[in-house]
């Protein structure tokens, strides 16, 4: 599962898919990722989920929400855009 978040939050970064992409594939795969059991994959989904609350709430913007993606994903040992 984590896999797939990593490959999703590449995606985005390369600008093959919009926020409003990003946002609706985190809801549809919220619930997934959560029962899959994979500690990594439901913290980093959580951290996601929030960071876009942010962003829609105007607290933090779309840069500073793919900064946020480019730590988190350096702090699992990634290597991403």
């Amino acid at each position: 599962m984590l896999q797939a978040i990593l490959e999703m939050i590449d995606v985005y970064l390369i600008g093959q898919l919009s926020l409003q992409e990003m946002e609706g594939w985190v809801v549809s795969a919220f619930d997934t990722i959560l029962e899959a059991g994979d500690w990594d994959a439901t913290v980093l989904m959580n951290d996601l989920d929030a960071d876009l609350v942010e962003v829609r709430q105007g607290r933090l913007s779309e840069d500073d929400f793919k900064s946020s993606l480019r730590e988190k994903v350096a702090a699992l040992g990634t290597v991403t855009r």
